[in-house]
Order: C-alpha cells, then sequence, then structure tokens
C-alpha cells in the first residue's frame, strides 16, 4: 500500500525537521506547499531532501488566504505524481501518534472496507509547561504534557486514491472532502491520533495568529463571510486593542496552565535525530515573519494598480476622500 502525504507551510523552522523524519518512518512520501517561508524552513527542507528523505516542496507566495485551492492542489498533485492507496493531510505541528493500533495507520487503513473513502483522525494538543526542557530542540521531546480528557477536535482527512478522486476538492482546513456540492461521508479514527503542538512559544503563536487573521481579510469579505479560521480572531484582536493585556500577562508569556489537569503523555517519536534545526531567537523571528508578510502585501497592491488601469484610477479616487473630524 502506497501513502502519501501533504502538507502547507510557513515558517515553521523549529519543528519541521522533527515532522519530516517522523512521518518518513510512515508515509512513501510527503508533499510541501511553501506559502513564503522567511526563516530556515526552504533550507531544512532542502538539506532533508539532499539526505534522501522522500519529500516534494511546491511554492506558492500570495499573501491571502487560498486554502482549500492549495489543499485540493496538493491532494491532486500527490495522486498524480505517486498515484498512492491514501492520501494523509497534515499540518506542520501535528505528528502521528498510532500507539494504538497493532500495525500502525497502514494495518488501519489497510483494513477499512472499500467502500470508505475518507477517515477522519482527530487531534489533540499538547501545551507549553513550566517543566519543559527549554534547551531540547526536538519539540515532541520537550512538549510533553496534554490536557488529560482533553476533547479531540478538528479531524483532518485521509482520503482514499480511486479512480475517481481527482473530481474532489478538499476544503479550508482539510476537514472535510466534497465532490460538487457533496460532502463525502466519512469514518471517524477511534484510535489514532494527531499529536498537536500548536503554541511553542508566545512569540511563535502571535505570529501564526497575526498572519493567519491578515491572510482572511486580505482575502476578502466572501472569504471572512465563510467563517473560515475564527479560531485567529481573539488573539488577534487583543493584539490589535489591547496589547498591554498580553504583554503585561505572565500566563500569556510563560503559561502554568494551573487550572488544567494535565497528563505527562509523550508522543512516541519515529524520527531519527535532528541535524539541521538551530535555537532561534522567537521574538526576531515574529518580527521579521511579521514585516515581511506586511512588505508582501503592500508588494502586491502596489503592483494592482501598476498593472490595472481602473486600480490606479479607484486609489487616486479614494486618496481624494476626506473628511473632517474635529
Amino acid at each position: 500500500m502506497r501513502l502519501v502525504a501533504v502538507t502547507r507551510v510557513l515558517n515553521e523552522d523549529d519543528i519541521i525537521e522533527a515532522f519530516v523524519r517522523h512521518h518518513a518512518a510512515i508515509v512513501d512520501h510527503h508533499l510541501f506547499m511553501d506559502n513564503g517561508s522567511v526563516d530556515r524552513t526552504l533550507e531544512i527542507l532542502t538539506n532533508l531532501r539532499i539526505e534522501g528523505l522522500p519529500i516534494t516542496v511546491f511554492q506558492n507566495t500570495v499573501p491571502f488566504y487560498v486554502q482549500e485551492f492549495y489543499n485540493t492542489h496538493l491532494f491532486r498533485n500527490a495522486l498524480s505524481l505517486f498515484a498512492p492507496d491514501w492520501v494523509m493531510f497534515l499540518d506542520a505541528d501535528e505528528f502521528l501518534d498510532a500507539r494504538g493500533h497493532q500495525g500502525g495507520l497502514r494495518a488501519r487503513l489497510a483494513a477499512l472496507p472499500q467502500g470508505i473513502q475518507v477517515l477522519k483522525i482527530p487531534t489533540i494538543d499538547y501545551v507549553e509547561t513550566p517543566n519543559d526542557d527549554s534547551g531540547e530542540l526536538l519539540i515532541p521531546a520537550r512538549m510533553r504534557w496534554r490536557v488529560r480528557d482533553a476533547p479531540e477536535t478538528n479531524p483532518h482527512v485521509t482520503i482514499r486514491g480511486t479512480a475517481d478522486a481527482p473530481d474532489l476538492r478538499v476544503r479550508s482546513g482539510a476537514h472535510n472532502v466534497f465532490r460538487g456540492t457533496t460532502e463525502l461521508p466519512s469514518q471517524d479514527e477511534l484510535v489514532a491520533r494527531l499529536a498537536h503542538f500548536p503554541r511553542r512559544n508566545a512569540w511563535q503563536m502571535v505570529t501564526k495568529n497575526v498572519i493567519g487573521r491578515l491572510k482572511l481579510i486580505a482575502a476578502g469579505a466572501e472569504a471572512q463571510a465563510a467563517g473560515i479560521s475564527t479560531h485567529y480572531i481573539s488573539l488577534y484582536e487583543t493584539l490589535r486593542d489591547r496589547p498591554e493585556e498580553l504583554l503585561a500577562d505572565p500566563t500569556f508569556l510563560h503559561p502554568g496552565h494551573a487550572d488544567r489537569d494535565l497528563v505527562l503523555d509523550p508522543l512516541c517519536y519515529l524520527g531519527t535525530a535532528l541535524r539541521h534545526t538551530t535555537a532561534t531567537d522567537p521574538a526576531a523571528k515574529m518580527i521579521r515573519a511579521l514585516i515581511s508578510y506586511a512588505e508582501a502585501l503592500a508588494v502586491q497592491f502596489g503592483a494592482l494598480g501598476d498593472n490595472d488601469a481602473a486600480v490606479r484610477l479607484r486609489k487616486a479616487h479614494d486618496a481624494r476622500r476626506w473628511m473632517k473630524l474635529i
């Protein structure tokens, strides 16, 4: 059975090497779509490919939200390039944990009835704690605590590579699969999980939420009305309107989770040792990522006027719209 994974990435150089090495023990090939990383993500992926790991990397740097297109494009490329039996969608901060399956995920997929085309694997969050070894570069070895009996949410799809699979569309978030306007039925995975490491430090979390929210705003009113990526809104609006609250909040900068029941349950990491991951300054990385993204938006906005006379007229019209405030 051939199993292929697909992943979108943006500025994940603290976790991408471990992510690739872990899943290289599980999948036959891994396709990536980079959305314009300005850290060492692409350098690390290049080095891993030179090592011989089975990865392919595409890139599209548009600074607005087109996640459904990316997902569907990656899925169709996986089908056409590798003729897989199954295609698994993963985020770069998610590690498959199939300890509960004898024989692992492949055995589980092989045992599914032919009529099941979509399997949904839920995520379970791991959190920062004061007990973490800040010098440990392997994220699954550093972040070993998860919330006890946490609700497992945001399942990502794994899709069977049938002959009619190229007609499918993979919705934003890779939580649903559609043919035309009809969502395909799915089987919920009951044992395997995606160990999720969404927040590795405060500044990485700020970067993710700010860029995630701005990408959606830049995509326009229709994308916002669709209710996509609403989980970015709360932190984004707090940072925009009341940043002093977060900067003065020690539980945001260094969460202790005193109010949560945590369980020590480290992921069984399947990869080889890290060779290319290095320690970085999270705050400096945040500044570079945010300024680079702001510049990409500004460049695209300027180019719209350069290349379209109607847009130039609209910009000139908007520049004449003065209002007396006081």
